[in-house]
């Protein structure tokens, strides 16, 4: 290998150490600016608290979402909803899906003004502050004496309190 070929070949490897550390600092660049700009996502489906920015519920599934939904104006009020889909579902039927149940009171609430509190992902709609701040105290043990009157056990857990009686 003569001298001029020993020179080109370091020149070479100079040049590729330069490109490989150009595309390391714009790599780093790039994830540096993606978590700047993502802002405050919370995982949903360990986030509990007061839920502050609506625009972070869709408002037909009671789902904390990362990222802010779409707003439908309906009756002068916003309602966030995080799809088109979910849109079109409000726009079919606002009067039920606009509603929720306050899971302390068992009343009915307007999404769009309601006090709100994520537990496990989903939204809960309140009464009250004073509704809200009971089940922030204990979310579980709301939820699971809702759950005995509600969903697919329903009809057993009617049958077994009729037998009982």
């Amino acid at each position: 290998m003569t001298t001029t070929d020993l020179r080109r070949s370091r020149k070479g490897e100079i040049g590729m150490k330069r490109n490989s550390l150009v595309a390391l600092v714009a790599a780093l660049v790039v994830a540096i600016v993606s978590l700047a700009m993502a802002g405050d996502v919370r995982n949903p489906a360990t986030y509990g608290g007061r839920i502050e920015d609506r625009s972070r519920i869709c408002m037909i599934q009671d789902q904390v979402q990362a990222k802010s939904g779409l707003a439908y104006a309906y009756q002068g009020k916003t309602y966030y909803l995080c799809c088109a889909g979910c849109v079109a579902g409000f726009a079919a039927n606002p009067e039920h899906l606009r509603r929720a149940k306050d899971p302390v009171s068992g009343e009915p609430v307007d999404k769009a003004e309601a006090p709100a509190y994520a537990w496990h992902g989903r939204a809960y709609f309140f009464r009250s502050e004073a509704n809200l701040e009971a089940f922030a105290r204990d979310p579980d043990s709301y939820l699971s004496a809702g759950r005995q009157e509600r969903g697919p056990n329903r009809r057993r857990n009617r049958e077994n309190s009729l037998r009982r009686r």
